[in-house]
């Protein structure tokens, strides 16, 4: 077991529990948040070495404490969510505390709306953990190598902030690459290929007009369809959630222990959005199209020779169009 608190002071610092509420009744779900939550996205050597930096430079140990103050954060404010539906706590004001007295505990109903504000928060703070990791990737090199890293060079959408549907949602991005990459797959159907490697690339030369052409392409066409194909997917394939109150979350209901609040939408509702992101697709790709036709020798688009050309498939819909063929 991880030991990320040695007492009841440190624990204090991130969550509300007065002192009749031991650090002993939250060890245990302190370091299943720790392993489940934050070491996938940190990585195991990352945690390691900024628990034990190897410099004495001033500058990188503060950095170092900073991120460990951040697992600590995440840890405790999890830690609790994970320990709301079996805790035996009265809740007075701001303060939890630990109760015997089956009179003064808090309802099921107080527990679980608790359990739901400890999980938000704590996923806040893990977003804040990756901000701060993507900041200072020059120093946190372990963490950069990792699984966890939320740059991505080799897609159309590299980050969680150009992928704009998600509000951001790094925990989301990382869900959502597989399905990122299936639709960049199917993308190659349709754009030129010598295009298709310059966006990938997105080294468009100097040519101001030229530039802004190839960059209208990509943020306007291809990452736009490449995000609501990509959201789609994800919530078909429960990677992702959206919630009864609007909120889009990485992790599936069995993690939300009784938290009716986390509850992802209708399946009515859900059908609908993805319905929805897919229409929206199939518009900005036919107008992609459209776009990459009337600006055919910078693209390098060639005009088909027949209809035996394959079409982009939506395979929410099974909707398929007619894009003409590329090479």
């Amino acid at each position: 077991m991880i030991e990320l608190f040695q007492n009841n002071e440190e624990l204090q610092e991130y969550i509300p529990v007065n002192t009749g509420f031991a650090l002993e009744f939250l060890k245990a779900d302190i370091d299943s948040a720790l392993r489940k939550y934050i070491l996938p996205y940190l990585s195991r050597v990352q945690y390691d070495e900024s628990v034990a930096p190897d410099t004495e430079v001033p500058a990188e140990l503060a950095k170092h404490e900073e991120l460990i103050s951040l697992v600590k954060k995440s840890a405790a404010l999890l830690g609790m969510h994970l320990y709301m539906p079996q805790a035996k706590v009265s809740i007075d004001g701001d303060s939890i505390t630990y109760s015997v007295d089956r009179e003064k505990q808090a309802s099921a109903e107080d527990k679980r709306e608790l359990s739901d504000s400890f999980l938000w928060k704590g996923l806040e703070a893990v977003e804040d953990l990756l901000a701060f990791l993507e900041a200072n990737d020059t120093l946190f090199t372990l963490w950069k190598d990792s699984d966890g890293y939320t740059k991505f060079t080799e897609h159309f959408v590299r980050t969680a902030g150009e992928m704009k549907i998600i509000e951001g949602s790094r925990l989301v991005f990382l869900r959502l690459l597989p399905s990122i990459e299936l639709v960049e797959f199917d993308l190659a159907e349709v754009i030129p290929e010598t295009a298709f490697a310059k966006l990938k690339s997105r080294n468009f030369g100097n040519d101001a007009e030229q530039k802004s052409l190839w960059q209208t392409l990509l943020h306007d066409y291809v990452q736009v369809i490449v995000s609501r194909r990509a959201l789609a997917a994800g919530l078909s394939q429960m990677v992702v959630h959206l919630t009864k109150d609007g909120k889009l979350s990485a992790f599936d209901n069995t993690t939300a222990n009784m938290s009716k609040g986390y509850l992802q939408l209708s399946e009515s509702r859900l059908k609908q959005l993805k319905d929805d992101l897919n229409e929206q697709a199939d518009k900005r790709l036919s107008r992609m199209n459209s776009f990459i036709q009337a600006n055919a020798e910078l693209f390098g688009y060639e005009a088909p020779e027949s209809h035996k050309s394959k079409p982009f498939v939506n395979k929410e819909t099974h909707a398929s169009k007619f894009f003409g063929s590329f090479k």
